[in-house]
């Protein structure tokens, strides 16, 4: 609860700030008098007192579910390293494709020498994480290619690939380089 006596100054001083014309004092006695309001459950005592809300949502204002600033989906799940999942069984729920992962490296994939990468929500079906859900990142060509390949044919025949049972992921040795690819 908040005291009478701070609530009786406040509006005290507030009034005496905004008829004098002082905005810069009004803002800075609203601020004070906000953070006792939040913790101390007087909303609506703000509100009466200086016609403002104190919540976004009140205001028609909602956060974007999940998402980051470009507008890609952010999966909320436990990350995966790919080369942990090869050999699993698994069911590939969904993807995001050309996603950022590291903001210092915007500049180089604006410059176009830095390989794209997809997330990927997938599912286990066997083993001991059976049931689990999880995420991997990855910037393998073959998998992004077979990927984008499911979402257009999605798109153009209106029949759901997603999610898509019982794929496996494999390595493939190119010299030094290892390579992941599904299971054909």
């Amino acid at each position: 609860m908040i005291r009478k006596n701070i609530k009786k100054r406040f509006a005290k001083r507030h009034k005496k700030a905004v008829i004098q014309g002082n905005e810069k004092r009004a803002i800075s006695l609203r601020a004070s008098f906000k953070g006792w309001c939040k913790w101390g459950d007087g909303k609506h005592l703000y509100k009466s007192i200086t016609n403002e809300n104190m919540s976004f949502s009140k205001l028609g204002i909602k956060s974007r579910p999940n998402t980051d600033g470009h507008g890609k989906r952010i999966f909320n799940e436990k990350f995966y390293p790919i080369a942990n999942i090869v050999g699993s069984l698994i069911t590939i729920l969904d993807f995001e494709d050309d996603i950022e992962t590291n903001p210092k490296k915007q500049q180089i994939s604006e410059s176009g020498s830095d390989k794209p990468r997809c997330a990927v929500l997938f599912q286990f079906e066997t083993g001991d994480n059976a049931g689990s859900r999880g995420k991997f990142i990855t910037s393998s060509h073959e998998i992004r290619d077979v990927l984008l390949q499911a979402r257009d044919h999605e798109r153009s025949t209106g029949e759901a690939v997603f999610p898509c049972k019982e794929c496996k992921i494999l390595t493939q040795r190119i010299g030094r380089y290892t390579n992941y690819c599904f299971e054909e």
